[in-house]
């Protein structure tokens, strides 16, 4: 019998607290990535591409978010804004991959 959604969502919650207590949060996330996109069975060389993309996603996106905070130690309504954006679009991209089943 296969792990209902809850189940998988409480094991990825889990796998990701402990990613990121590991000090390697990201490459600990393409491997949990590698695991639930099953792509074990993809050549060497589209891992490896993918690998390289999920990077470069995950590193784009921390530029950004580092680029985009205010100076100074206060958050400002634009700190907020920003992140926000950032949040909205990947939910936006979470909800397109789940209806695709993906």
């Amino acid at each position: 019998m296969a792990p209902s959604s809850t189940e998988s969502n409480n094991f990825i919650d889990h796998m990701s607290d402990k990613l990121i207590e590991s000090g390697k949060p990201i490459a600990g996330g393409w491997l949990l990535f590698v695991k639930v996109a099953d792509l074990d069975e993809h050549s060497k060389a589209q891992r490896k591409e993918m690998h390289q993309a999920y990077f470069t996603g995950a590193q784009h996106t921390f530029a950004m978010m580092m680029h985009g905070l205010s100076d100074g130690e206060e958050i400002t309504e634009t700190d907020l804004k920003r992140m926000d954006n950032i949040a909205n679009e990947l939910a936006e991209f979470a909800a397109e991959m789940k209806i695709k089943g993906a």
